[in-house]
């Protein structure tokens, strides 16, 4: 491959030699440089930076993609114009390592141009993230839905999913599966004492189960225990809890068949699983500010954990979780769980200590609502939850807006051990709602934002790859200005794949019309050789916070850069090596 390499490395050096590329690094510098500065999005420090986001990544993708196409026309096509191409007759190098090597070394000049360009555009984000929000709220999208990697599910689609939602009627939606990352160990146990109507104390745990439990309660996380009571195997499930050297058994008051299980002294099975459905936690300091009852306190972040605390979310006091009633000015109010009253982290609770604060990670509902005469909003109850999670439903009574796209925080204590959660929204307004369900989903954090602009830019890369691929094919039979022509009318085609693809229809069923059929045919080879670049393109994620997932990056990269882009380099081999380069004269 030495003389792939060779070429390369001259193509290389011939790139940046060029007129043609230094205009468009010129005007990927300008682009870098202004429209940060430019750009401001709806007001807020989360639309600026989704801006940025979205319009630097297009731009790139926009201006690397047609230099690519004019670079690898351009010194194809001219090695036959200027002959210098008859140096391949005296040199002992095939012509398929010509074709090779001018396109590895276009796409050497991409990757170096888009690792330049995304190290630019991250670092103008992350500056970006640093600057001044314009309130509490402002901050927490930053946070939760602009810098992260969210993966989205949809629930059950209803039959009267068309029809509107009557005023003072409701309408519950089931979202399943909702994704963890499960721990589980299995270990046998004895049973200290029934202390309350909510506790039970476990000693004797036995070895294969104090790391899990020493887990626990270093990272205060909560677990699920499946506890088997008696010989034939009845399963009782409750949340567990770390609180000193003891395993604390937590589960709904009025349960016979638990308060049975759970006599004291006896024998049981418990398997701790582990559930993180929202992603990391955020770890902080606090002060407790005031007491004002023995379920109620006031606190102070004392450090950049206010920036991931918002109003109806959980946060861990002591590694006793509370949800957080008000937030202004970095204090907020805590209300705790009845049955969390007597613990001594919340008991001995007093003014002026500082305090351990551990932000738990939330989910987001994304919804849309529309109805006739709502332009100024829609009154109604938002209320998420689990018949199977220890903690109440989340209720959100207020205005929202209509005819645009929301999100609400979601606790994720709130999803059930195996991934459940509803949605229900009561109209409270006059007149008839609807609920977009193609908009309404949850999303959950899945991945950092650093992985995700990564992925992105190596579907970039990719995309690149196809172009350079493409433009060497078309100059190896192609003139300049054709070869150019010919790129530019596949552009629009691999842009809007997609929405070509929903427009076409397929011929009914005894069609005779040969066009028909001939003109879906050349449609589906085209789609075989031409990607979809509407797939290749993270703006949209990147700015939304969703996750480009590995398949996905696999799947497209295998496809896009590998074989569309050895399909293209085939066809140009074997073109350019039947093509006659110089015609001898007597």
């Amino acid at each position: 491959m030495s003389g792939v390499w060779a070429v390369a490395r001259y193509t290389l050096s011939q790139c940046l030699r060029m007129k043609l590329a230094a205009v468009f690094l010129a005007a990927l510098a300008v682009t870098l440089l202004v429209l940060p500065l430019a750009l401001e999005g709806d007001g807020t420090l989360a639309g600026r930076i989704r801006s940025v986001l979205t319009y630097s990544t297009a731009t790139v993708s926009v201006l690397l993609s047609f230099m690519t196409v004019l670079l690898t026309v351009g010194i194809v096509a001219g090695d036959m114009q200027a002959r210098t191409v008859f140096l391949l007759a005296v040199k002992p190098l095939p012509r398929w390592k010509y074709i090779v090597g001018r396109w590895a070394g276009v796409v050497l000049l991409d990757a170096a141009l888009l690792a330049i360009s995304g190290g630019a555009i991250y670092a103008v984000a992350q500056h970006l993230r640093e600057e001044e929000a314009l309130n509490h709220t402002d901050r927490v999208a930053v946070e939760t839905e602009v810098f992260v990697a969210r993966s989205a599910m949809r629930p059950r689609l209803r039959k009267d999913a068309s029809e509107p939602i009557a005023p003072g009627t409701s309408r519950r939606w089931t979202v399943s599966g909702v994704r963890a990352s499960p721990v589980s160990v299995e270990g046998r146990a004895r049973l200290q004492a029934r202390l309350t109507e909510h506790h039970a104390f476990v000693r004797g745990v036995s070895a294969n189960l104090r790391p899990l439990l020493e887990n626990a309660r270093r990272r205060d996380a909560i677990a699920e225990a499946w506890i088997t009571g008696d010989e034939r195997g009845r399963g009782i499930r409750a949340r567990v809890e770390a609180e000193g050297r003891r395993l604390v058994v937590v589960y709904r008051a009025g349960n016979e068949q638990l308060a049975e299980a759970l006599r004291p002294g006896q024998s049981v099975t418990v398997v701790l699983v582990e559930h993180r459905h929202g992603g990391p936690q955020t770890r902080g300091e606090g002060a407790v500010v005031a007491r004002e009852s023995h379920l109620r306190a006031a606190f102070e972040a004392l450090d950049d954990v206010a920036d991931h605390i918002a109003v109806g979310e959980y946060v861990g006091i002591r590694g006793v979780d509370g949800r957080v009633e008000h937030f202004r000015d970095n204090r907020f109010t805590v209300r705790f769980l009845p049955r969390d009253a007597h613990r001594p982290q919340v008991a001995d609770l007093t003014a002026g200590e500082d305090v351990p604060v551990t932000v738990r990670p939330s989910l987001q509902l994304r919804y849309e609502l529309s109805g006739r005469g709502t332009s100024g909003g829609v009154f109604g109850q938002w209320t998420a939850g689990s018949a199977r999670s220890p903690y109440p439903p989340l209720r959100i009574r207020r205005r929202f807006p209509a005819g645009t796209i929301d999100t609400l925080a979601i606790p994720e204590r709130l999803v059930g051990p195996g991934g459940d959660l509803f949605v229900e929204f009561t109209n409270g307004s006059g007149v008839n709602v609807t609920v977009d369900e193609d908009t309404l989903s949850v999303l959950y954090r899945a991945g950092g934002f650093t992985g995700n602009f990564l992925r992105g830019f190596g579907l970039m890369l990719a995309q690149m790859m196809f172009l350079a691929a493409l433009g060497v094919f078309a100059g190896s039979f192609l003139s300049f200005p054709v070869g150019c022509l010919f790129c530019a009318a596949m552009l629009p085609f691999a842009m809007m794949r997609s929405f070509i693809a929903d427009a076409v229809k397929l011929p009914r069923h005894g069609e005779t019309d040969p066009v028909v059929w001939i003109g879906h045919g050349a449609f589906r080879l085209m789609q075989i050789l031409v990607p979809d670049f509407a797939r290749t393109s993270p703006s949209d994620a990147l700015a939304a916070g969703r996750i480009i997932p590995w398949r996905e990056v696999i799947e497209l990269v295998g496809l896009t850069g590998g074989l569309q882009c050895v399909l293209a380099i085939t066809f140009a081999c074997l073109i350019f090596r039947k093509r006659e380069l110089a015609r001898v004269q007597v």
